[in-house]
């Protein structure tokens, strides 16, 4: 939780708050339309979120490495509106929702904190709505092929952890268009695809690829 900034007083309030959990890969640690009771903290491991349409699909926002906060938004409402699945084993920290808002409530600094991450995430999200309205399949794996070869996620080794299903969702493509590119990609140098995954090689290609696509 070095990201935030919180006091002592603060950090004894929310560990008396706190449990630890561990998920196994492919559990559900959040499903949408429960209440929201805790903030969730990744101490580490790699998740996915998704939200589901009531005709069963679903739609992957974004993976969440360790080092990162879940639930957030949802200190004001009574249901979380998303699903999180673990990628790989995931250990978390649950935090009474009470206690941490009361945390917030009273340290200015993780109040702004908490509002630069509401801003940060509701630019990712409007990104995110106007790559898969405006891009076609191409561009839109590229993009999240790109996004993920980068920072946190690279030190994760993500690629050998995520699925076809799992790169198709976060596109918002179809699994058969999915491993098409992808053997499109690896035809063109730009990726390379191992047993451990997907190697990107060409970084810079998949981030044209992405604009232009």
């Amino acid at each position: 939780m070095d990201n935030f900034y919180f006091t002592d007083d603060d950090l004894k309030l929310l560990d008396k708050n706190r449990i630890e959990i561990t998920y196994s890969k492919g559990e559900t640690i959040i499903k949408q339309g429960t209440f929201a009771t805790h903030v969730l903290f990744i101490k580490s491991g790699l998740v996915k979120v998704m939200v589901e349409a009531e005709n069963k699909r679903r739609l992957a926002v974004e993976v969440v490495a360790s080092e990162s906060f879940i639930g957030l938004p949802f200190l004001h409402t009574e249901h979380f509106l998303f699903t999180v699945e673990a990628i790989k084993e995931t250990i978390l920290y649950q935090f009474r929702r009470e206690a941490f808002s009361q945390v917030v409530f009273n340290n200015r600094e993780a109040r702004n904190q908490l509002m630069n991450g509401y801003c940060h995430d509701y630019i990712q999200l409007l990104h995110k709505l106007e790559i898969n309205s405006t891009r076609n399949n191409h561009g839109k794996l590229a993009h999240v092929l790109y996004s993920l070869c980068r920072g946190r996620y690279l030190e994760e080794h993500i690629f050998s952890h995520l699925t076809r299903k799992d790169l198709a969702e976060l596109a918002s493509i179809s699994k058969e268009s999915t491993n098409k590119i992808l053997k499109e990609l690896q035809h063109d140098c730009i990726i390379r695809i191992n047993q451990e995954g997907i190697e990107v090689v060409k970084p810079e290609l998949l981030k044209r690829l992405s604009t232009i696509g």
